[in-house]
Order: C-alpha cells, then sequence, then structure tokens
C-alpha cells in the first residue's frame, strides 16, 4: 500500500474522463428523447438542491445519478462500472472530505448544467472536450487542497 501521488490522482482523473467520454459519444445517437428528459430531470433537481444546500454533501446522490444518465444507453457495462469506479473511489472514498471543498453546491450545480447542455447538442467531440475539463478540474483542485 501506498499513498496516492499528485499525478495518480490527475491520471485516476484523466481515465475516468475517457471513459466516460467514450461511453456517452457511443451512445449518443441512439439516445431518445426520454434519455434527453431523464438528464433534464437530474439537473432540475440540482438546481432545485442546490437553491437551498449550504454543503456539497446534499448533491452527492445527484452527482451519481447524472453521471448514471450520462451513460444510461452505454451498452458496455465494463467500461460504464470502470468508468464510475475510477473516479467514484477517489472522489467519494480517498479524497472525501476534500471533495466535500470543491465546489459551492450552485457552481456544482452549475458545471453538470453546462455539461448537459453540450449533451443536448449531440456532438460527440464537445461533450468529449467538456467531460475531459470537468474531470481534469476535479483533480487539480483535489491536488491543491
Amino acid at each position: 500500500m501506498r499513498l496516492l501521488t499528485d499525478k495518480d490522482i490527475l491520471d485516476s482523473y484523466d481515465v475516468g474522463a475517457i471513459l466516460e467520454a467514450a461511453g456517452v459519444e457511443d451512445s449518443l445517437e441512439q439516445w431518445t428523447h426520454n434519455d434527453i428528459q431523464r438528464l433534464r430531470a437530474v439537473v432540475d433537481d440540482m438546481h432545485r438542491t442546490a437553491a437551498t444546500a449550504t454543503e456539497l454533501s446534499s448533491m452527492m446522490q445527484l452527482d451519481d445519478r447524472f453521471h448514471a444518465a450520462l451513460l444510461q444507453r452505454c451498452s458496455n457495462a465494463r467500461l460504464v462500472a470502470m468508468a464510475r469506479l475510477t473516479c467514484v473511489a477517489i472522489s467519494k472514498v480517498l479524497c472525501y472530505k476534500k471533495w466535500l471543498t470543491l465546489f459551492s453546491p450552485r457552481g456544482f450545480c452549475e458545471r453538470h448544467a453546462a455539461i448537459a447542455d453540450v449533451v443536448y447538442t449531440r456532438n460527440a467531440s464537445r461533450v468529449s472536450a467538456i467531460l475531459r475539463r470537468h474531470y481534469r478540474e476535479i483533480g487539480e483542485r483535489i491536488i491543491t487542497r
């Protein structure tokens, strides 16, 4: 057993971003109106919760729902599991206390709403780019806290 280095954390987030982006990109053409509505509902719930939340912990389940919605049409169950495990193991297990300080609930909501807005365009390269930035920023914030 050893401590994670800053590079380990950044690399893990990069891997998670690559996996999640691939899962979304590969399935985006299959998204139905109901799939888009499911993602919108999660974002709407995030907005409602962020309006009154004082701690990021109140957004944890919504974060899980959001990322599950992004991968809802991905048929590769192993990719989905690896994408979630790669980031969740660091964010919500190993670095949980730091994760809670990364963003305000409102800032957290805005970041996810921005991702959803790009997903709604169904532009795979833009989706990939915003997901990679999303995860990179989380990794960078974790190592600087």
